[in-house]
């Protein structure tokens, strides 16, 4: 036994398994480089049937035809949809916000101020939209 052998020994006389683990990992086995094999041949045969789904996908027939009539009707019928879309909405975060919201907001005022119902009776007006509104 080497001086550095002896080192390694613990009580019983016999290599730790550190040491002993740390020598044979160095050296590859017989089953891990069979398992290395097989997954590369795996990886392989994975890429390849992936290009070869790309290929066939590239390589499907286009129509070149076009035909506009189905696209108008289409456009037809969306332009015929009521629309959903409510005044724009502007956040107060921005100079330019804060701006198109004043100017929102005023506009807004001045058609409330001007309604027949709020200059007869502005309170029941309120009331009575409030009412509606939260119902």
């Amino acid at each position: 036994l080497t001086l550095g052998d002896k080192e390694s020994m613990g009580r019983s006389g016999r290599t730790s398994k550190k040491k002993a683990v740390a020598k044979t990992a160095a050296v590859p086995s017989k089953r891990s480089g069979k398992r290395k094999v097989v997954r590369k041949a795996a990886s392989t045969e994975r890429r390849s049937a992936l290009l070869a789904s790309l290929r066939r996908r590239n390589e499907k027939p286009r129509e070149t035809a076009f035909e506009g009539s189905s696209l108008r009707e289409a456009l037809d019928s969306i332009a015929q949809l009521p629309s959903k879309k409510g005044p724009p909405v502007f956040s107060g975060r921005t100079n330019k916000g804060k701006r198109l919201l004043l100017a929102a907001e005023t506009e807004q005022l001045e058609t409330v101020l001007a309604h027949p119902a709020f200059r007869a009776d502005p309170t029941a007006t309120i009331l009575d939209h409030l009412a509606n509104t939260l119902s």
